[in-house]
């Protein structure tokens, strides 16, 4: 090869390798020139940015603690730390969010040619939220505009920092939530619940559908969530349906949504089928501390149409619980101080005893010893009144049998009213132990103390089916009665209720069958009755019984008290003191035959409501009376008139039995002015005490 051709060759190279070395050097000066100008940038511009764009959208402020800080290398990332979103003013402390880190990684070349911020990832770490309610059921979460000036001046400070434009906004592709502490507190009941959601993942790539994962834990248990949503550019486009399709399961429990908004943003226009279910509510229950009993499959499901600030239509409602299965729509309200609904429900059984069943019971000797020979009737645990501040709500109901506790109702139609903390029985009536029951009343848990009415019926009732329900077996074998009852009363318990009650209670039973001689034991004398025990008799049969309690301050007083018997009428009288919860009556017995009124002593019942004492009555004892002096407290009989027969009582056996009473009373009066021997007193009673013991020894085989 020719001297020159090499020589040629030889500059050739030289001129490549003084390029590469040219171009390297320009690369180099480029970089460095990139990085001086990108740690030139004030990235501190993004704060005021950040804070205004949030503020404005939720009405509360926003701080970043630390200046916003880029690294380079190994990816290029912003930083800051101490990010704070301020609680409502009424909230229990400052800071409703907190966020321990903030770490962004960012796209190089937008930056450098000023375009939209393209942040690759954004990462959360170690962040701190609390959700909560106050008195009044409002929600911290109900964000609001800010004022006027304020939003005036987030403009000014935007626009002199050239970010005002909407292409400003920065573009996210990841986001990541490491260890994010949850709390929420119920300000109208108290109680508070906490998780952590440990990991959380939110992925949009190339503009496609956003796509979540996330694990937490609630009392060390796992809660797992995965959903898809639609593409983060469509959440600004309003009027175009945005997807949602998310499942949660926890503790054998299965949640999904399914469906579109078309506001995503302002939670509007939504069409969501929302449904849980699972096999066994009892599992779910015991870790929200109201646990149920038994194996209780259950599911959820509705439709919701509408707006989450505003009014949402409920759709196809529909509830089962075990056996129970409750269907209907409705309506809810979002926009007030405390959501409002409106429903009509249909079920052919609700049954609550998985929520309110007794439990096992504890053995005689220890339920003896936790119950107390003196422990009230009535509780003195405050109501939880604050329930009724959390919604208001207007439902009504029919459901074609209704399981409570022991007692079965059926044909059940009712209209419950809550408004303002004020809860009104518009109606109610139900079929119950073969009879009917109907009322309606109020509880206004607004007022201090609430104040509670009542009005109530109960025609036609079987006694002995009721007293069966209550375990009573035996007492009444036969009969019907009808109860009234109107009473009202303040008080935050029970038992403050029914120290302070007023009104008046009436009742009537008709001719009935009674498994038990009580009655007539009162009226004969325990000798006087031996003969029929030995005969093998039980029970007695009641003509009736009615009676009228009228109620001030919680002291009812026994206006009119009688039952009537083939063999005796007893005439009660006195007062019950349901604050104390004591007995203060007389029962007076009249007999039917004429031979034992002399022992016909009268019983004064004393004591409390769990342990009532009976003994002779020591004024008719001192006096040397008896039956005696029986008669006249059974008159006058016009107080039990308007009891019985709808107020004429021409057939009632009460009244004949009365009426019956009033002529023997005048036949003895007329007797003891003539000198007659009524055979009563001390004097008396033992002499037909020797007379029936006589009677009763023939009788023996």
């Amino acid at each position: 090869m020719p001297l020159s051709l090499h020589v040629r060759a030889g500059t050739d190279r030289m001129r490549k390798r003084t390029l590469i070395k040219a171009f390297l050097v320009v690369a180099v000066a480029l970089g460095v020139a990139a990085v001086a100008l990108l740690e030139s940038l004030n990235f501190n511009t993004y704060k005021r940015f950040i804070a205004a764009q949030v503020e404005h959208a939720t009405g509360r402020a926003v701080t970043l603690q630390g200046a916003l800080r880029l690294d380079l290398f190994p990816v290029p990332a912003l930083s800051v730390k101490g990010v704070t979103l301020a609680n409502a003013k009424w909230g229990t402390r400052p800071a409703m969010l907190r966020i321990g880190e903030l770490d962004a990684e960012v796209s190089l070349w937008p930056l450098l040619y000023g375009g939209r911020v393209d942040i690759r990832r954004l990462v959360l770490k170690n962040a701190d939220l609390l959700l909560e309610t106050d008195a009044q059921g409002r929600g911290n979460w109900m964000f609001g505009a800010p004022p006027k000036a304020a939003r005036r001046t987030d403009k000014t400070e935007v626009k002199k920092g050239g970010l005002a434009s909407p292409e400003a906004i920065p573009i996210l592709n990841h986001l990541a939530v490491r260890n994010l502490k949850v709390t929420y507190r119920n300000g109208v009941s108290g109680t508070t619940y906490a998780a952590t959601l440990a990991d959380l993942s939110a992925s949009a790539n190339d503009g496609g559908p956003i796509l979540l994962s996330a694990h937490a834990l609630y009392r060390g248990l796992p809660i797992q969530l995965t959903a898809t949503v639609g593409p983060p550019g469509e959440l600004l486009d309003r009027g175009r349906p945005y997807p949602v399709d998310g499942q949660v399961s926890f503790l054998g429990m299965s949640a999904r949504v399914l469906g579109s908004l078309s506001d995503p943003l302002e939670g509007r226009g939504l069409n969501l089928n929302f449904s849980f279910e699972g096999r066994n509510l009892a599992t779910l229950s015991t870790a929200l501390d109201h646990p149920v009993h038994g194996v209780l499959p259950y599911r959820f499901a509705v439709t919701l149409v509408g707006d989450l600030g505003g009014k949402l239509d409920l759709q196809g409602l529909q509830i089962n619980l075990g056996q129970s299965a409750l269907a209907g729509d409705g309506t809810l309200w979002m926009g007030g101080e405390r959501p409002r609904i409106k429903a009509k429900l249909t079920s052919s059984l609700i049954d609550f005893r998985p929520f309110f069943g007794a439990g096992p019971a504890l053995p005689e000797p220890l339920a003896r010893a936790v119950r107390g020979k003196n422990a009230p009737v009535f509780s003195a645990q405050p109501w939880p009144l604050d329930v009724l501040g959390m919604a208001d709500a207007d439902i009504t109901l029919n459901a074609g049998r209704l399981i409570f506790g022991k007692w079965n109702f059926n044909d059940v139609a009712t209209h419950v009213v809550l408004a303002n903390r004020n809860l009104r029985l518009a109606s109610f009536s139900a079929g119950v132990a073969g009879g009917k029951v109907s009322a309606t009343g109020s509880l206004a848990a607004a007022a201090n103390p609430a104040t509670l009415r009542l009005d109530g019926q109960a025609k036609g009732i079987d006694l002995a089916l009721l007293a069966k329900t209550a375990k009573g077996e035996g007492f009444i074998e036969a009969g019907r009665g009808n109860l009234d009852v109107a009473v009202n009363g303040e008080g935050d318990s029970t038992q403050r209720l029914m120290a302070d009650l007023n009104g008046n209670v009436d009742f009537v039973v008709d001719k009935s069958r009674l498994g038990t001689r009580v009655l007539d034991l009162i009226g004969a004398g325990l000798i006087g009755e031996i003969s029929d025990w030995i005969s093998g008799n039980s029970g007695s049969a009641l003509n009736c019984a009615v009676g009228r309690f009228d109620i001030h301050h919680g002291i009812a007083t026994a206006d009119g008290l009688l039952a009537d018997t083939d063999k005796v009428t007893v005439r009660g009288t006195g007062t019950v003191n349901l604050g104390a919860e004591t007995l203060d009556l007389t029962l007076s017995p009249r007999p039917k035959r004429a031979t034992l009124v002399s022992l016909a002593i009268p019983i004064d019942v004393g004591g409390t409501f769990r342990a009532p004492s009976f003994t002779p009555s020591k004024l008719a004892l001192a006096k040397d009376v008896a039956g005696a002096v029986v008669g006249t407290a059974i008159n006058p009989l016009g107080v039990f008139v308007p009891l019985v027969s709808g107020g004429t009582g021409v057939q009632n056996p009460c009244v004949a039995a009365l009426a019956a009473l009033r002529a023997s009373e005048q036949s003895k009066g007329r007797s003891e002015k003539t000198g007659g021997h009524s055979g009563g007193g001390l004097r008396g009673f033992f002499h037909h005490l020797g007379s029936s013991l006589s009677s009763t020894l023939h009788k023996l085989p």
